[in-house]
């Protein structure tokens, strides 16, 4: 049934609510592989522009990103992949991003404007760690020291993120 298309995104966002992660990734899974012109035609008969559409899918790829975050753990049953599709919607949501913070104006008052730039590197940050993560988990640190480059730019304060850049580039050849 298409009304699937409203119940997997409140199913993920109020299973990352009870920090159910895995029910989560699932959801969010779900509903990533319903047919998006589909989902899309329903939801624009539900009174939504493509910008809210396109919300509700970034939101979606936030919460897999932080329950991916949360959640996964190397030798557990399917690891390699998790981590796959962890990267997979990791790129889907940073790409879902620089889209959709190209298109809105910053707010104009300061204190509004700090917590919209706080959040936007945040979100920016979570995908990044996915990427960085998986790349290296996969051996490739080449990948990795990309990822974790800007990382480091946006969060030059975390001595976790500057170490896993140094780890990653002695690593490479």
């Amino acid at each position: 049934s298409i009304l699937r298309a409203f119940v997997y995104p409140n199913q993920a966002q109020t299973a990352f609510q009870l920090q159910r992660y895995p029910l989560c990734l699932q959801a969010v899974d779900n509903f990533m592989a319903m047919d998006r012109d589909q989902v899309s035609g329903f939801l624009q008969q539900s009174n939504l522009n493509q910008t809210q559409i396109d919300n509700i899918y970034f939101s979606g790829l936030i919460l897999h990103t932080y329950s991916f975050l949360q959640s996964f753990r190397n030798g557990t049953p399917q690891a390699d992949a998790l981590a796959a599709r962890g990267a997979e919607r990791a790129r889907q949501g940073l790409e879902l991003h620089q889209r959709l913070y190209a298109e809105v104006q910053p707010p104009a008052d300061p204190a509004a404007r700090k917590q919209f730039e706080d959040t936007k590197l945040q979100q920016e940050a979570a995908f990044r760690k996915v990427l960085a993560f998986v790349a290296e988990r996969k051996k490739d640190y080449a990948a990795a020291a990309r990822e974790y480059a800007p990382l480091a730019k946006l969060t030059p304060n975390d001595s976790w993120v500057n170490y896993r850049l140094g780890l990653a580039s002695l690593q490479q050849p």
